[in-house]
């Protein structure tokens, strides 16, 4: 990581400068651990207490924060200017090139310019990698495999035949692409495999998180498209399509056959059912499950998945019921007691 003044680094992101522009920085780090020389950021309300107490050199923050026991970057987006204030110290990576020798390539196979491939990748026949790609060791990429220019696939990663990946993919280690999807049909008590003659395509910009795993279509194509982000220990089964910049957070799993619209997002644990719709902009909260097609635009939540507004209502009712159930039961021990005194009322008139 280079040195840089401060100033250089407000010109950099953008941001407004409050202390001396040369102040020189040389690393970055957290409002806790932060000391002399580094930059750190104030990016969530809730840690605005640690601020008087930090020791980095500055802090890039919000445009409300004025004072602070160091120089300020007032930023209208604090985290997204420190990710491009880390860019900026960080500079131009290096990696590696070419191929080693314990690794496997096919005669066939089309590597770019300057292509890394690690020890024990294997890349086999009319595989074509781009220009830049890096394929970290134990990587298999299947015959027929595209991979674009400058992605990064790291150790690991499995793509089975005719997978294809846009530009700058970030292929996390585990990460298994065109494995079968799960499909049988059961004929006189036993299952039989149908089988699965598609593909996976990736779009650019993608990145995959450790051992997400996406089922190659019956047929056609299981896709995810441009700028979507996947967290760790995802699913998507065979026939899935999902649209641009969509977010998803770990351990859900997509059933075949789903369409997912554009710039969704997925809290953890999010189970959907197959053959479904989500409509574009859609927010699923944490172990929502999906089993109806969803309108975009919406927040939705519980299980089954509904508008969150309605989920949050009838939780409230969940949690009057106790009070409610005794409410009732006084309710009807009165209505007993009122019964019982009009009968004795008849009899003694």
């Amino acid at each position: 990581m280079k040195r840089a003044t401060l100033g250089e680094i407000a010109a950099a992101v953008g941001g407004k400068l409050i202390g001396e522009a040369k102040i020189e920085i040389t690393g970055v780090a957290g409002l806790r651990n932060a000391v002399a020389g580094d930059l750190t950021v104030l990016s969530l309300p809730r840690l605005r207490d640690l601020v008087g107490a930090t020791k980095a050199s500055a802090i890039i923050a919000p445009p409300d924060l004025a004072e602070a026991p160091c120089a300020i970057v007032q930023a209208g987006n604090p985290e997204y200017a420190f990710i491009k204030a880390y860019e900026f110290l960080r500079g131009r990576e290096e990696g590696p090139v070419g191929v080693d020798p314990r690794a496997a390539v096919a005669e066939d196979a089309r590597l770019g310019r300057g292509v890394y491939v690690g020890p024990f990748a294997i890349v086999e026949a009319r595989a074509s990698v781009g220009d830049g790609a890096r394929i970290f060791g134990g990587c298999y990429v299947g015959r027929d495999c595209v991979v674009g220019n400058s992605c990064t696939l790291y150790p690991g990663v499995v793509l089975m035949d005719r997978v294809r990946i846009g530009d700058r993919a970030i292929l996390h280690s585990g990460v298994v692409l065109g494995a079968d999807g799960f499909g049988f049909v059961t004929h006189e008590g036993a299952h039989h495999k149908v089988p699965q003659l598609g593909t996976v395509e990736i779009g650019s910009d993608v990145e995959l998180g450790a051992c997400v795993t996406i089922d190659r279509a019956r047929f056609d194509v299981t896709r995810v498209a441009d700028g979507t982000k996947i967290d760790n220990l995802v699913h998507l089964g065979h026939n899935v399509i999902m649209g641009e910049g969509c977010l998803v957070a770990a351990q859900t799993g997509f059933s075949g056959s789903v369409e997912v619209g554009a710039r969704s997002v997925f809290g953890g644990q999010v189970g959907v059912s197959g053959h479904l719709a989500i409509g574009p902009g859609s927010v699923l909260s944490g172990k929502s499950g999906v089993t109806r097609d969803l309108a975009g635009g919406r927040r939705y939540s519980g299980f089954p998945a509904k508008e969150h507004e309605k989920e949050v209502r009838q939780l409230g009712a969940l949690k009057r019921l106790p009070a409610l159930e005794k409410r009732v039961k006084e309710l009807e021990d009165r209505l007993a007691d009122l019964e019982a005194q009009s009968e004795d009322d008849k009899k003694s008139g």
